[in-house]
């Protein structure tokens, strides 16, 4: 029992490692590090900009603003 118990806390402790490294080198500001592993996605308010005109909603295609008389 203890031994497996062993085994799985490596493994589990290996994972955490492993994505640490690999959170640690996308986000450390070394391109050549991150050339290494480009397939990781980017997350936060620069990977989405805020668009530059407002988005128009389905409620606004459907029903335009009448012009006022």
């Amino acid at each position: 029992m203890n031994r497996t118990r062993g085994i799985f806390v490596a493994f589990v402790g290996a994972a955490v490692t492993a994505v640490a490294g690999a959170a640690y080198l996308r986000y450390s500001g070394n391109t050549a590090l991150q050339s290494i592993i480009p397939a990781l996605p980017s997350f936060g308010p620069a990977a989405n900009p805020a668009p530059t005109q407002p988005q128009a909603t389905a409620l606004n295609r459907l029903a335009p603003r009448q012009p006022s008389r």
